[in-house]
């Protein structure tokens, strides 16, 4: 889980797919498209939801609310997975970002989120897909 400020950037687990495939799995862009934007851009870093997001709504080769969609969702799966673990390590490391990421959620929101879906799941009930 990233944090900027306090709020969340992004999140993987295990189950996470790579950012780049992510976006072409959801339609956002196309694999060439990507393709050539990142030589183009000269952008390597294809997992960052953060750098490589930021740098496609700066350069408006994608819309930010679609982009927004598809990062909540891979939160809230991620941060739902290591919910379910029952055991792991962590750790915190301070990091210097080269910018502001483009997007990002209120903690809070998140975490209350998280909760409620928990209690739907544990009372057998489904709120829409954001």
């Amino acid at each position: 889980m990233r944090l900027y400020r306090g709020q969340i950037s992004s999140a993987g687990a295990t189950g996470t797919k790579r950012f780049d495939q992510a976006l072409i799995e959801a339609k956002l862009i196309s694999k060439s498209a990507l393709e050539s934007f990142l030589a183009r851009t000269g952008h390597r870093d294809r997992e960052s939801a953060e750098s490589l997001g930021t740098l496609l709504i700066q350069q408006r080769a994608i819309e930010g609310r679609p982009l927004a969609q598809l990062m909540s969702r891979r939160i809230h799966v991620a941060l739902s997975e290591i919910l379910s673990w029952p055991e792991g390590p962590f750790s915190f490391h301070d990091e210097q970002v080269p910018q502001e990421p483009a997007i990002f959620f209120n903690l809070r929101d998140v975490t209350m989120e998280l909760l409620r879906a928990g209690n739907d799941r544990k009372q057998g009930l489904q709120r829409p897909a954001r």
